[in-house]
């Protein structure tokens, strides 16, 4: 069974930084939640506790049982090309 803080702290290492720039379609990011995903989420004040929550609700649950080292890198995939393109690659 997968661990969720380890995958999560592996997506942390190229996410973080709260960050707006107008030409990415995503608007508004921070721990790589975007506001286009999360529109009713405060975006600029999410907190890195908020993040791990939404984090573990949408994109860990799918993979939490599949070995370790399976459900990091199909849950770091998910987090940033999307569910389908993450089952694809597995």
């Amino acid at each position: 069974m997968g661990d969720f803080d380890k995958a999560f702290a592996f997506v942390l290492q190229n996410e973080g930084r709260y960050n707006y720039d107008a030409s990415d379609a995503g608007g508004e990011t921070k721990f790589g939640i975007s506001k286009k995903s999360y529109p009713d989420v405060d975006i600029a004040h999410l907190t890195e506790e908020q993040a791990s929550a939404i984090y573990e609700r949408d994109f860990w649950a799918p993979y939490a049982s599949f070995p370790d080292w399976i459900a990091t890198k199909v849950f770091g995939i998910a987090v940033n090309m999307g569910h389908k393109q993450a089952v694809t690659i597995l």
